[in-house]
């Protein structure tokens, strides 16, 4: 579960919306995942999350060990999905601690700022569809394989083998653009224990994200119920 949330290096790397909010930032921590749908259908499931809002994500073997009251929407919500430039709203972590939405652009990224303490903290939510996303570098490594194999084909002269590989390439085309990859990125600064956060802090966001990633697909399979 916790591979399935890893951001690829090229994922990292790319600039995203908000960055410059926090600019440098003392920590950055990338996540990324793939769900079925398109990012329209994806975008208001991510709107909607938060703190007394839809709440967060979790798959049902871990929310029926919650109270009822503690458990995420299985639906969309209308009333959550009017998020707008200076809208505020509560976070976990505190009692009191909140995110201001600073830029929205539906269906492609959603950005939220903080200041904890002294700690100025920027989140992004980023969609894209998963064909038009750089993807893992496992899959880019897949890809060089599956090319190396069609070129050594192609020397042997298999041509039905050739033809096989464009079909395949079509299907996975197609499917490609139902599916949407989400990248999340959080960035703080200035962070005084960068140790603990690079420790603690990556390992409470991994926990927290593959969670989320998992509770989600469940509720884009289940549909809007």
């Amino acid at each position: 579960m916790f591979d399935g949330v890893s951001a690829s290096e090229a994922e990292r790397r790319a600039v995203r919306a908000g960055d410059a909010i926090v600019a440098p930032a003392d920590i950055v921590m990338d996540r990324a995942f793939t769900v079925d749908g398109t990012p329209e259908e994806v975008w208001p499931w991510l709107l909607q999350l938060g703190k007394r809002r839809a709440g967060w994500y979790l798959p049902r073997n871990i929310e029926r060990l919650l109270p009822r009251s503690r458990r995420a929407s299985r639906s969309v919500d209308p009333r959550w999905l009017g998020l707008r430039v200076g809208d505020v709203i509560p976070d976990y972590g505190g009692r009191h601690e909140t995110f201001e939405v600073a830029e929205i652009a539906p269906p492609t990224s959603l950005v939220y700022r903080s200041r904890r303490n002294r700690t100025d903290v920027t989140w992004s939510i980023t969609l894209q569809a998963a064909d038009a996303d750089a993807g893992a570098d496992a899959d880019a490594d897949a890809d060089a394989g599956a090319g190396a194999d069609a070129d050594a084909d192609a020397d042997a002269g298999a041509d039905a083998d050739a033809d096989a590989d464009v079909g395949a390439d079509a299907d996975v085309g197609a499917g490609a653009s139902r599916r949407t990859r989400v990248h999340l990125r959080l960035r703080m600064a200035p962070v005084r224990r960068k140790r603990l956060a690079r420790t603690a802090g990556e390992l409470l966001d991994l926990l927290t994200v593959a969670g989320m990633a998992a509770g989600l697909r469940e509720r884009l399979a289940e549909g809007d119920s």
